[in-house]
This record gives C-alpha cells, sequence and structure tokens, in this order.
C-alpha cells in the first residue's frame, strides 16, 4: 500500500498530513501556502511523488447538520481541480468537529503558531478518521 495525503484547505493555507505504508500511522507534514491554484498542485504534486503517496484525502467542511456551505463549495472545486491536475485518487473526508478536536490537543502542542498548528492537526485528523472507517 502507497502511503495516504490528507489535505485540510483554506484559503490562506492547507494543513498536510500523511500516512505511513501500512495506513496505521498518521503523521503531521507541513503546510502549504494557498497562494494560487499552480503553485499549490506544483507543491502538492511534489510531495506525492516525494512521498509515494497512492491516494489523497481532502476534508470537506460540511456544517453540523451536514448541510453544504461555501467553504464546502470552495473545498469541492479545490479538489476538482486537483483531480483534474494529479493522477490519483482523490477521496472527499466529512471533516465536521475535527477543528474542535484539533483545538483541545493544540493546547498541548508546541509549533510555530496557533493557526498553522491548527491547520497541520486537522490534516492528521481528518487522514486518522478516514483510514480507521476504511479499516474497520
Amino acid at each position: 500500500m502507497k502511503k495516504l495525503l490528507g489535505l485540510d484547505y483554506g484559503g490562506k493555507r492547507i494543513g498536510l498530513a500523511i500516512s505511513d505504508e501500512m495506513g496505521q500511522i498518521v503523521k503531521p507534514y507541513g503546510i502549504v501556502l494557498n497562494i494560487s491554484k499552480r503553485f499549490v498542485v506544483k507543491k502538492i504534486k511534489e510531495i506525492c511523488k516525494k512521498e509515494k503517496v497512492g491516494r489523497i484525502i481532502v476534508g470537506l467542511p460540511l456544517s453540523l447538520k451536514g448541510e453544504i456551505t461555501v467553504q464546502t463549495k470552495k473545498t469541492k472545486d479545490f479538489a476538482e481541480h486537483l483531480s483534474r491536475e494529479i493522477a490519483l485518487p482523490i477521496v472527499l473526508e466529512d471533516e465536521r468537529l475535527t477543528t474542535k478536536e484539533a483545538e483541545k490537543i493544540l493546547k498541548k502542542w508546541v509549533a510555530k503558531s496557533k493557526k498553522e498548528r491548527l491547520d497541520v492537526l486537522s490534516a492528521v485528523l481528518i487522514l486518522k478518521q478516514y483510514l480507521d472507517r476504511e479499516s474497520g
């Protein structure tokens, strides 16, 4: 099995997390600044090649009631663009409550800035949730 790359899409930054080849361990990978679609695609392609990624998991920000929001639409547009540019399967993963869970964990984690930590940790939780659901 190849590694999975988890993305927490945002207008300014995209949080990244990566799994091991067995799909059991998820670790923070960092962020990509959302400067432009071209820039983001280039960076994600580089990461996928370097890390031998086999699938990309993108967090889908639905409302707490499961409804589509403005950010849901932006994220879907991003995922569709990514799927046209990168020849890997892209899966949308419901990310409801991952930000709240990430905020709780953040209180114990030291990194560059709170917002960057939140983006990366959200990506970790999105990917972990996907792996947990797929394995059981």
